[in-house]
């Protein structure tokens, strides 16, 4: 799509309209899809500030309760309410810009200080992956699942398996997958056919071959708490 063409559909988009009995529709640039709102330029940024508030009004009513309960009631609460809002749909996430991560990763960080004081400490201690990294857990665990016939057909059609024409030793283990070429990286390089594979193919081999779903979700959270925190 040329730049030109670009702005003549944007403009035919703002000035149509349906008119129904003495009431008139106009188009909107974002909808709601099964909790999740998608806008006219994928960006997410109507989804995440949705997310944010519904979270922080959650946050301000734990905080009134806060020192009535005990720390482990308190991180059960933020478990239920708040986490649980942060990682729905969130590999629809995957790619969005810093600015629009770092407004779910403040929201972390306050449910972490409502239950200590100090943030990074606390994400340690309750093995609370930050955010960037809770979106790609959540892709690999939808390619692990396509891999082993526990997904929908519609995810396992959008991954191809990878054959070298020539297999190396080191490769004789390891599941890779076609990474197809992508036009745009804000739309193609986001893309889950072309996302999933490339996360995947960079996994370390133990953490691909495990055996079941909870030993690859235990591996791949160790891999990524291993990556961020160092330890």
């Amino acid at each position: 799509m040329t730049e030109n063409s670009y702005f003549s559909n944007r403009y035919f988009i703002s000035v149509l309209k349906t008119k129904t009995c003495d009431l008139v529709i106009k188009p909107t640039t974002s909808v709601r899809n099964l909790g999740a709102i998608l806008d006219s330029h994928l960006d997410m940024e109507h989804h995440v500030n949705s997310v944010c508030r519904s979270c922080h009004l959650q946050i301000r009513h734990i905080g009134k309760i806060r020192q009535y309960i005990t720390e482990t009631l308190a991180l059960s609460l933020v478990n239920s309410l708040v986490t649980s809002r942060l990682d729905y749909c969130n590999s629809l996430l995957f790619g969005c810009s810093k600015s629009v991560i770092n407004k779910l990763q403040l929201v972390q960080n306050t449910a972490a200080r409502l239950i200590t004081e100090h943030i990074t400490p606390t994400l340690k201690k309750l093995h609370w992956l930050p955010v960037s990294c809770r979106i790609e857990y959540k892709m690999l665990t939808l390619v692990y699942k396509a891999l082993h016939g526990q997904s929908p057909g519609y995810i396992s059609d959008m991954l191809e398996m990878y054959t070298p024409t020539r297999l190396l030793r080191s490769q004789q283990d390891a599941t890779l997958f076609v990474v197809p070429k992508t036009r745009t990286a804000t739309y193609g390089d986001r893309s889950f056919a072309s996302a999933a594979p490339r996360l995947w193919n960079g996994l370390p081999l133990n953490v691909q071959d495990c055996a079941t779903l909870q030993m690859f979700k235990k591996s791949l959270k160790t891999f990524y708490f291993r990556k961020h925190y160092g330890a």
